[in-house]
């Protein structure tokens, strides 16, 4: 499963923050392709960027198991 996450303070040694897919208690948003992750993001944000558009914005896309919490 593929998972999106960013860096607090954009410093990569700081734990991942993964996505959830409602309030702060709820799940981490997964999906099963890259452009799946890419449509959530575009269609929440109203942007229409690329795998690399949102990673230039610090925003990734990557591997996820539940054990990343």
């Amino acid at each position: 499963m593929l998972g999106i996450y960013q860096y607090p303070h954009g410093i990569m040694l700081n734990p991942r923050e993964w996505v959830l897919q409602g309030d702060p208690d709820s799940d981490v948003a997964t999906f099963y392709t890259v452009e799946d992750a890419v449509s959530f993001l575009n269609e929440k944000t109203g942007e229409t960027y690329d795998e690399d558009g949102w990673e230039k914005v610090g925003i990734f896309i990557g591997d996820y198991d539940d054990e990343d919490e």
